[in-house]
């Protein structure tokens, strides 16, 4: 596999194989990095090797050590994963950048994610760390999940099922983690889909964190979900023909996903033969014609924002070329470029 020069490493980049031509993603961290975390990463190549699912990014290879030439000629020595290409971005992405998704568009995604963790957890493991930014979409707008950095054994590693280590993007960790509780990996996975459905059918997450003194999940941990549904449709618009914004299915299925106590919330098995999930989904043509427009819209403002940030560049080439420098000065102390106000005439000394 070829790690192309023009990207720095600790990174996750675009790699080609000079024989077949093939792309890959490349996550590249140099071995004397001090935030390299060996058996974080040894750990999401052996979880990967006993994963073969067609909606999870499938592991092409792991290199220890390796060679990476830089665009400068220099020789650094990293540990790379070579991993297959999500070329359609992450849903994130989509969702912050376009919106929210129609209903039957998230029940698609959701019916494939929850077919996902249900293999994960058929094969023992718990991911322990989705969130929409570690699910991707390929080419064909078909659901990826990545970064199994944080997963671990359901059982645990005494066998009795219940974890101990604190871990997780604090936005989708469930109470028991929050409040650093023992918990089963399962129910976390569970609670953190529940959150991920919820941002692809509202475009905004459901709180801020799962404690109860978040302005928003309290009404959940006191059992007053009335308030909490009434509290995010207060500036949604329903459908035509609808009374609320939020159907009473989808409700139901959100109370039982995000309730505060783990041994409350829905399984695999029956969040599959819940009425939600069994609604109508999206024809595979017109998923991907919407997300390809979707995906238009965002590599267009990507465009727009680098090429903003040349010229902002430019510019500030231009204005740095007008700049006094005191004998024996130096710009090492001063604020950054982009500390500067746009439009700021810097025709004078800058002082100490």
């Amino acid at each position: 596999m070829h790690f192309p020069q023009k990207f720095p490493p600790n990174r996750v980049k675009l790699a080609i194989d000079i024989i077949t031509e093939e792309q890959a993603a490349v996550k590249m961290i140099k071995l004397d990095d001090p935030s390299l975390n060996m058996k974080r990463l040894k750990n999401e190549v052996d979880v990967m090797k006993n994963m073969s699912h067609p909606n999870i990014i499938n592991l092409k290879e792991f290199h220890e050590e390796i060679e990476y030439v830089k665009k400068s000629g220099k020789i650094v020595k990293v540990v790379a994963i070579v991993m297959e290409l999500a070329q359609g971005g992450e849903l994130f992405g989509y969702v912050a950048n376009t919106g929210r998704f129609e209903e039957n568009e998230a029940r698609t995604y959701f019916r494939q994610l929850i077919s996902t963790i249900g293999y994960c957890h058929d094969q023992g493991f718990s991911h322990r760390d989705l969130k929409a930014e570690n699910l991707l979409f390929d080419s064909e707008f078909n659901l990826k999940v990545a970064d199994f950095g944080f997963s671990t054994l359901l059982a645990s590693k005494d066998g009795s099922g219940q974890l101990k280590t604190i871990l997780g993007t604090p936005n989708y960790m469930a109470p028991e983690l929050r409040l650093k509780e023992p918990y089963s990996g399962s129910a976390v996975d569970i609670f953190a889909c529940g959150i991920v459905l919820f941002m692809m059918v509202s475009g905004t997450p459901p709180f801020d964190n799962a404690l109860p003194d978040d302005n928003y999940y309290k009404l959940i941990w006191k059992n007053s979900h009335s308030d909490f549904w009434k509290a995010h449709e207060k500036f949604k618009v329903p459908a035509p023909g609808q009374k609320n914004f939020y159907s009473e299915d989808f409700r139901s299925l959100i109370n039982s996903m995000l309730a505060p106590n783990p041994d409350q919330r829905l399984t695999i098995a029956e969040i599959m033969a819940h009425p939600w999930y069994k609604g109508e989904t999206c024809s595979v043509e017109k998923l991907k014609r919407n997300f390809q427009k979707r995906k238009e819209f965002i590599d267009a403002e990507i465009l727009r924002r680098k090429e903003g940030k040349q010229q902002q560049m430019e510019m500030i080439q231009q204005l740095m070329q007008n700049i006094e420098i005191p004998v024996g000065g130096s710009l090492s102390s001063h604020k950054p470029y982009r500390s500067i106000p746009t439009g700021t005439s810097v025709n004078r000394p800058l002082s100490c």
